[in-house]
């Protein structure tokens, strides 16, 4: 149904992915170019009360695994180049940025995500 049709109903998402599909391990970490990435996620639970929207910024998501490992395969992308992560969260990309040789790297994001 599209929102405006009259039996919508407000509570239920339009979009839900539900779990992981790219294997992470957040204990182990994930083998990446000559070494291994172990990248911490948790939930804030005082920013999920206030904000609602569950500290989404201290969770690794499918879609930085899979630039991170882009950026793998291509890494002449971010050679010796200035990288700024917008919204980096736990900071995956960036950190993979490093890793491969970026010269340098700012990772940003809300203040409850930064150390």
């Amino acid at each position: 149904e599209n929102e405006g049709d009259s039996g919508s109903n407000n509570n239920v998402p339009i979009l839900a992915l539900m779990g992981r599909f790219f294997p992470f391990d957040p204990e182990n970490g994930i083998p990446f170019a000559t070494s291994t990435l172990v990248i911490k996620e948790s939930q804030n639970r005082n920013h999920a009360v206030d904000d609602g929207d569950g500290g989404t910024g201290l969770n690794v998501w499918d879609g930085a695994l899979l630039l991170a490992r882009y950026l793998e395969k291509k890494s002449q992308i971010v050679e010796g180049k200035r990288i700024l992560e917008l919204g980096g969260g736990c900071g995956l990309v960036g950190i993979a940025a490093a890793i491969l040789g970026a010269k340098h790297v700012i990772i940003t994001d809300l203040s409850y995500a930064l150390p």
